[in-house]
């Protein structure tokens, strides 16, 4: 099976939006939920925001929290450690 291709005009090629796949700094992402930081990732779908949840979840080894979100005019997801998973699991410094 081929890929049609479609000839673009001089108006179109404004139009045109160019999609790529974003990268998700895991490192500095499991740094700062480790310090105890909430951290907020704009543009962000429903199903990417799943995946990096359960993933972060796995590799800290403890409960990851994604939730829907706005900051500063732009929707996204915000990551937190479960509050919850980390008094059992000791990772709080209270």
């Amino acid at each position: 099976m081929k890929y049609e291709l479609v000839k673009l005009k001089e108006g179109d090629v404004a139009r045109l939006r160019v999609r790529s796949k974003k990268y998700v700094p895991y490192d500095e992402l499991v740094k700062l939920l480790v310090e105890g930081h909430e951290v907020f990732i704009p543009d962000m779908n429903r199903k990417t925001a799943s995946y990096v949840r359960k993933a972060l979840s796995r590799y800290i080894g403890c409960e990851v929290e994604a939730y829907p979100s706005e900051f500063q005019d732009r929707m996204g997801y915000a990551f937190k450690i479960s509050l919850v998973d980390s008094y059992i699991k000791g990772l709080s410094k209270q």
